[in-house]
């Protein structure tokens, strides 16, 4: 992760084209369910970290 982000920063992720996301609880939780592209938006209004999640990849294709 990236040292610009604050260290009391709540991790709440959403992915870019869905909603999804909201009852993964860390970065390493994410990535262990196979959420790509995970990086911090602190100027998001319902997270902190925007993410593409399986589902949306898989439709996004190779």
């Amino acid at each position: 992760m990236d040292d610009l982000i604050p260290r009391d920063a709540p991790f709440s992720l959403v992915c870019i084209h869905c909603d999804a996301g909201m009852e993964i609880g860390s970065y390493e939780e994410a990535l262990a369910q196979s959420w790509t592209e995970v990086s911090y938006a602190p100027d998001l209004p319902m997270a902190n970290f925007i993410g593409l999640c399986p589902a949306c990849r898989q439709e996004e294709g190779p």
